[in-house]
């Protein structure tokens, strides 16, 4: 048998069969690729084996029934555009993954698209004692299930998403989906992540990043803790995010819609965010309870009557989103000619402006201007 030795020092020699069976192929099981001869019994025995499983590029069909990895078992492919695995009449869970577990440069295809009448069937599921796994480079596409959940509380600390589209066959359901209320810090990472939907609802994950994403969404659960959206596209399409939970933060994003802080969020942080429907932004929190630069603005053409020396006059200007409590100002298109201007939210929506003859030299008659207020 032909010999291999690696060139560093303390390499042994070994047999070729014995360095090619470190790592599996489908292929050596009987796979096609084809699309169109079944691949689950060679796929179901390369993992089996417990081995790291190779995918030479290839349509793979596959009717899956949550297979579970084993642990360190990682899934890979060429890319996720040649390489894919493709989810053949069936419900079923795709995979199962285990601590240390991942997929990597390959794709799930679900079966949405062409089959109807299934309302189940996830790609992959994360449960308890699932540390340490990671997907990188990986479509999960077309899935009536979502295409990620995490089952357990506490489930898939240290899972790391990079890269890669993830996609349910209904756009406005999420395509990974945290766990319902985890009881410690579990901390979990997407970056570079896509879905052309929403792409994540948060539900009670504790430590949770999400950086360079673009999604059309991120639905914050009410239970989510310290979660933090940053450098993100956020499609909402003149849609509302809401932001829900605790000490959760969103910041340097670009979002197409508005941002609503939920009644419940408390300390909170929203702020540094590049919003096209920033007038619409609401804190419907309780003053105070979150940090937020949402600014609200309004104006109107005014000419004040005149006004004596040491005299004060008010007027109303309507402001949408001011609330009691909030910080006002004001400001005028003229020359202010020694008057003052003291601002106050004085009511929902609306802005009080308070013009101050502290001029000392006599009565002063301002000419017909632009006042604009801004509350904060």
């Amino acid at each position: 048998m032909v010999g291999i030795q690696q060139s560093e020092a303390g390499a042994i020699t070994r047999t070729a069969q014995s360095k090619a069976r470190d790592i599996v192929s489908v292929k050596d099981f009987g796979a096609v690729g084809g699309n169109a001869a079944l691949d689950t019994a060679a796929i179901n025995a390369a993992i089996d084996t417990g081995k790291h499983v190779f995918f030479p590029i290839g349509v793979y069909s596959y009717v899956p029934s949550g297979k579970a990895l084993a642990f360190g078992q990682v899934l890979y492919g060429e890319s996720p555009l040649t390489t894919r695995i493709a989810k053949v009449d069936s419900d079923g869970d795709m995979f199962t993954m285990a601590a240390g577990s991942g997929l990597r440069d390959i794709g799930l295809q679900g079966n949405g698209g062409i089959y109807t009448g299934k309302l189940a069937g996830r790609g992959l599921v994360i449960g308890a004692d699932t540390s340490n796994i990671t997907l990188q480079n990986v479509n999960i596409l077309d899935m009536y299930g979502y295409a990620v959940e995490v089952t357990a509380n506490n489930g898939g600390s240290q899972l790391r998403i990079i890269g890669g589209i993830y996609d349910r066959t209904n756009p406005a359901l999420a395509a990974i989906q945290m766990p319902e209320a985890d009881t410690e810090a579990t901390p979990r990472h997407l970056v570079g992540v896509a879905s052309t939907g929403v792409l994540i609802d948060t539900g009670g994950a504790d430590n949770l990043l999400l950086t360079g994403i673009y999604t059309r969404d991120v639905f914050f659960g009410a239970a989510s803790k310290k979660v933090i959206l940053s450098g993100s596209r956020i499609s909402t399409l003149g849609g509302v995010m809401i932001v829900k939970g605790t000490d959760n933060a969103v910041s340097g994003n670009s979002i197409a819609g508005s941002i609503t802080v939920d009644s419940g969020a408390a300390t909170c942080v929203v702020s540094g965010n590049v919003v096209v429907g920033a007038s619409a932004n609401v804190d419907n929190s309780a003053l105070g309870a979150n940090v937020t630069d949402f600014r609200y603005g309004g104006s109107k053409t005014y000419d004040p009557r005149r006004i004596a020396d040491g005299a004060a006059h008010s007027t109303t200007v309507t402001c949408i989103g001011a609330r009691m409590g909030m910080i006002a100002s004001a400001a005028i298109s003229i020359d202010q000619a020694g008057v003052t201007l003291t601002a106050y939210v004085s009511a929902a929506d609306t802005v009080t402006v308070r013009y101050q003859n502290e001029s000392g030299g006599g009565a002063v008659d301002l000419a017909s201007h632009n006042l604009r207020v801004e509350a904060r």
